[in-house]
């Protein structure tokens, strides 16, 4: 992967997690077209100044919210005039139930007597790339990217890390990028929230004196390895390879690739 690429920064007011995909290049020199793809976490809380900028300014056309049904129930996204919101779970609500400072604690105990959040979350991966939700998202996401004509779409989860990630990490994988480019934009999450999460873990450990929660908390917040490798795993284990699951699974056809790598990619 081309290092020197830099990401394109956007700064909107309560979205935290906002990023354009483009620039991303892949070691064969693949690159996304800029102002296309964007990716980001939960819209509830953005101000008019921000809204109008996803409209204007990124000519926003489209925008998939990947939440379960709870969490779009409790925190809607706010409302765009002009553009078309679809709500497009990825994960049932049993699997990602709606968390708040009341039930996150207990929810979190939970899963580590159960094995730990590293556990869930990796099984949570492999429903990402076999559960019939989150194929069928994956398939209004690509239907929409194929009649797309240059009219940006925008998808999101609530942190932008886990379903955004492996919308992301799909989309990447249509679009013919390698594991590795893969992966590490993945990872990269982890940069632009380094300095906080750090700050997470040393206050949630002091306040709560456990070491083991505090060390679950992180897993909730960091993109891991593990976690895409195991969405990896489970690729290889049921569909063999990418091109079968593109193909047979999410349903596109060689015609479909052709013109979404046409559509999104920097032509040479």
């Amino acid at each position: 992967m081309n290092t020197k690429n830099k990401k394109i920064k956007i700064k909107i007011k309560k979205l935290n997690n906002i990023r354009d995909l483009g620039n991303l290049e892949d070691s064969d020199g693949k690159r996304i077209k800029k102002g296309l793809l964007f990716r980001s976490s939960v819209l509830d809380k953005i101000n008019e100044k921000g809204k109008k900028k996803l409209e204007n300014r990124f000519r926003i056309h489209h925008i998939f919210d990947l939440r379960s049904d709870e969490e779009v129930v409790k925190r809607p996204d706010r409302f765009f005039s002009s553009i078309t919101l679809s709500h497009t779970p990825l994960l049932s609500t049993e699997d990602n139930p709606y968390l708040n400072r009341k039930n996150r604690l207990s929810f979190l105990k939970q899963k580590m007597k159960l094995g730990g959040m590293n556990v869930y979350l990796c099984s949570c991966y492999r429903k990402l790339i076999s559960s019939e939700l989150a194929i069928k998202g994956y398939k209004e996401i690509f239907k929409q990217l194929l009649v797309n004509d240059n009219e940006p779409i925008l998808y999101h989860c609530t942190q932008g890390k886990d379903r955004t990630g492996m919308t992301t990490a799909v989309i990447l994988m249509a679009l013919g990028f390698d594991k590795d480019t893969i992966i590490n934009d993945y990872l990269s999450y982890n940069k632009q929230f380094k300095v906080k999460n750090k700050l997470i873990f040393i206050f949630s450990g002091l306040v709560l004196f456990n070491y083991h929660i505090a060390r679950n908390i992180m897993y909730s917040i960091k993109a891991c390895p593990e976690f895409i490798q195991s969405a990896f795993d489970e690729l290889e284990n049921k569909y063999q390879n990418i091109n079968n699951y593109l193909c047979n699974v999410i349903g596109l056809t060689e015609e479909n690739l052709d013109t979404l790598r046409k559509r999104y990619l920097e032509q040479n």
